[in-house]
């Protein structure tokens, strides 16, 4: 507001200054001002300043009305600029309305976040198979690992597909690759600020023998990543990447058992691709 404040009264004082150099105007003063001196002497007074508007006031309206080509130059000039002002306070206010939409809507998007990620044993039984937890100083060669849904957003997700894939290695390579998707049917929604049940993200680990030692040493580690698409009250897709790895019981003080998240993990598998989400990107 200043700056446009600052451009008019430049505009106004150049305007004026081309009145004021043109020979109507220097004409007009003068004589006016020897006559007001002329009378104010006789009177023995000093000519006061009211005199002085009086005549730049008449001069200039006598000056506009002798220089019409002058005057149209300058109020197309004055036009013009205050249109370009225009015209860029528009473009402006126009992303401020954009960029405020752009956050009310972000603001009631569901987020869906994995949690919850359990390890479990798999052993036959007389029935069928059971799930038992896993036992210390035990890396089982068959496992179950599951995980829940929890949705902090404001409002309803619907579930299209979730992932999970494991490996052993010692460091996860820098792109995964997702092979285990299992799509949902349509109509599974997750409230705001609820959980999903883990039995739907059940999936199961085979070992290798190799694999098995490779745990027990910990010269290698069980590393669970995927991600979950969901749809938004828009209709619009959005992913949650994740990755964690599983450290089997050992004996000693302060060793760590259970799922950890490895600070060195390569982004690609926390961070969901630039184009998976279809509608918030930031506005141009």
């Amino acid at each position: 507001m200043a700056i446009v404040l600052m451009l008019f009264f430049v505009v106004c004082g150049l305007s004026w200054m081309a009145i004021y150099e043109s020979s109507s105007y220097q004409k007009c003063s003068a004589e006016a001002s020897c006559q007001s001196s002329t009378e104010h002497q006789r009177q023995e007074k000093v000519v006061p300043i009211i005199d002085r508007i009086r005549i730049v006031v008449r001069c200039s309206a006598q000056s506009i009305a002798e220089n019409n080509p002058v005057v149209s130059a300058v109020a197309t000039v004055v036009i013009a600029v205050f249109t370009t002002i225009l015209g860029l306070f528009t473009i402006s206010l126009s992303r401020s309305t954009r960029l405020a939409a752009h956050a009310a809507v972000a603001a009631e998007l569901p987020i869906v976040r994995p949690e919850g990620f359990r390890l479990l044993e798999v052993t036959s039984t007389a029935t069928g198979e059971a799930c038992f937890s896993i036992r210390p100083n035990n890396v089982p060669s068959r496992m179950s690992a599951t995980f829940g849904l929890r949705n902090v957003g404001r409002t309803a997700a619907e579930i299209t597909s979730v992932c999970m894939d494991w490996q052993v290695c010692a460091g996860l390579p820098p792109i995964p690759q997702y092979k285990t998707i299992l799509p949902f049917s349509p109509g599974v929604f997750i409230a705001a600020n609820s959980i999903l049940d883990a039995g739907p993200q059940q999936y199961f680990i085979e070992l290798t023998a190799e694999q098995i030692k490779t745990l027990n040493e910990r010269s290698a580690y069980l590393w669970i990543y995927g991600f979950v698409t969901y749809l938004d009250f828009l209709q619009r897709k959005d992913e949650a990447r994740f990755c964690t790895k599983y450290l089997f019981s050992q004996e000693g003080p302060g060793a760590i058992t259970g799922f950890v998240f490895d600070s060195e993990t390569p982004a690609a598998y926390t961070q969901k691709p630039n184009n998976s989400k279809a509608g918030l990107s930031e506005p141009p």
